[in-house]
């Protein structure tokens, strides 16, 4: 029993107790120092992710400066077009006011009579035009729904006809369907 006091006293002692202390604490700096990353490391790390980022910023600068080159050019372009329209408009209200002029209701009667008896699909047909104020009405039979379709379509395609009236019979019976 008396080495049993000696061993408790033994742990007690402050002079057994520094060295495992100081290897404890050296223990966990090394250990802390192997999870730590060297300072010129990370700063090699932070000015090459810099460097990344400086070189993307400036493929994006030159991208945007591109895309603005593009646009002022399909301005540019916008604004011939547009020009170009506007002259063709400008073009379009002249030569229609040239053939409101010159379209009196004799000479569409004429035009239109013309480019029906012209038409080889409308030879069964007999098909009467009358024009006033410009509007040509169509009468007198057809051979069919189609043949009457196509008479009032070439009334409304010759210049200067501004409507249609069409007063066409058909003398085949109506479909089924």
């Amino acid at each position: 029993m008396s080495a049993l006091p000696a061993r408790a006293s033994a742990r007690r002692s402050p002079a057994r107790r520094a060295p495992a202390a100081a290897i404890a604490t050296l223990l966990a700096l090394a250990i802390a120092a192997c999870g730590a990353p060297d300072p010129e490391d990370a700063l090699d790390d932070a000015a090459a992710e810099l460097a990344t980022a400086i070189e993307h910023r400036a493929a994006a600068d030159a991208e945007v400066e591109r895309t603005r080159e593009r646009m002022r050019e399909l301005e540019d372009e916008l604004g011939d077009a547009e020009r170009v329209a506007r002259e063709a408009a400008a073009h379009v209200a002249e030569a229609e006011q040239r053939v409101a002029a010159l379209a009196t209701d004799d000479v569409l009667f004429r035009v239109v009579q013309r480019r029906l008896l012209e038409d080889g699909e409308l030879a069964d047909a007999a098909v009467r035009v009358d024009v006033a104020g410009r509007v040509a009405t169509l009468r007198g039979v057809v051979p069919d729904e189609e043949a009457r379709a196509r008479a009032a379509e070439i009334a409304r395609s010759s210049p200067g006809v501004v409507e249609v009236v069409n007063e066409l019979r058909s003398t085949a019976p109506p479909s089924e369907g």
